[in-house]
């Protein structure tokens, strides 16, 4: 049996991404997993990003995007 988040399958992740487009990550592949909770953040992978130091050895970059004001970290 496989393992759902949400345990009451109310809230699943959309194929589209997040509604608020602010965690959108532009020209970013989304990793879309149909059984994963709507509250985790949605992972979008990029082949290259301005950080990367060593791009011969990262193949692979994975991004998501959080808001980290008081509040939301409260709720």
């Amino acid at each position: 049996m496989l393992a759902n988040y949400p345990t009451d399958r109310s809230t699943f992740m959309s194929a589209e991404g997040p509604e608020d487009p602010r965690f959108k990550v532009p020209n970013g592949t989304l990793q879309f997993n149909a059984q994963r909770d709507a509250c985790f953040p949605y992972l979008y992978s990029l082949p290259t990003h301005a950080l990367m130091h060593s791009p011969e050895h990262i193949k692979n970059i994975l991004i998501h995007i959080v808001d980290t004001s008081v509040d939301d970290r409260i709720a």
